[in-house]
């Protein structure tokens, strides 16, 4: 979801039955219409309504005021106004747990090539090359990495205390990027290592659900598009829940 000029725009992408009623009767529009249009789809017109979570709390949209597909983007949308609703925040089809609101994570801050974070996401990106891992970098991206960031957010997650996104930018081309995310305790023990490619940057942190762990909301962008995720993190791993993407 994204906020502009008083607007909330909550994008439909993981509705795909009125995203494809959308797409089939308002993407040569190619523009917000009004609810209440002739072009309105019955399905939309009877679309539940949308939890917004906020450093402040849930805000419940009921009813949209406009409606549209995207067909740069690929997408389709609902727009509310006069929420007063500043990001970042989510939307969520499904109910959040009454006590849920985010918080701000931390900035990325530059670190050197010889911080221990920084030489540690080597470690894991060689040993994920060395061993052929699916999705994992080449010997020589890891070779080429020259800059870092770190972004390193405290919260409730299983057997750890802060989540840590460690970036590595490479000498000859700004999309040769890799990403090291870890689980750490409260001794720096690691629990999740996890090499990605596109660039993740991590906006908030909150419980969304109720279950007592954070669920880390996070942007991305590379070569594909750009797009925002959740993460959460469980006994057992990572999950990566799309709230949105786009190709361009």
């Amino acid at each position: 979801m994204s906020v502009y000029e008083g607007w909330v725009r909550v994008e439909l992408s993981e509705t795909p039955d009125i995203g494809e009623a959308l797409m089939d009767r308002v993407l040569d529009a190619d523009r917000s219409l009004w609810r209440g249009h002739a072009l309105e789809p019955a399905e939309l017109a009877a679309m539940p309504p949308i939890y917004i979570v906020t450093t402040r709390g849930v805000v419940v949209a009921s009813k949209y005021s406009r409606f549209g597909a995207s067909r740069d983007l690929g997408t389709w949308y609902v727009e509310y106004r006069n929420l007063r609703v500043k990001e970042p925040a989510i939307a969520m089809a499904g109910e959040p747990a009454p006590q849920a609101r985010l918080r701000l994570a931390p900035k990325p801050k530059p670190i050197r090539p010889s911080h221990r974070l920084a030489k540690r996401m080597r470690e894991v990106a060689l040993e994920a090359a060395n061993a052929g891992a699916p999705g994992a970098p080449t010997v020589g991206m890891v070779a080429d990495l020259a800059t870092y960031t770190l972004q390193e957010i405290p919260g409730s997650f299983p057997q750890a205390t802060r989540i840590v996104f460690v970036t590595g930018d490479g000498r000859e081309d700004e999309f040769n990027l890799q990403i090291m995310v870890l689980t750490l305790d409260a001794e720096g023990g690691e629990h999740h290592r996890i090499i990605t490619g596109p660039t993740l940057t991590a906006s908030a942190v909150g419980d969304l659900d109720g279950d007592g762990y954070d669920e880390v909301l996070q942007g991305y962008q590379d070569y594909e598009g750009v797009g925002e995720s959740i993460y959460r993190f469980t006994d057992s791993g990572m999950e990566t829940i799309s709230l949105w993407s786009s190709e361009g």
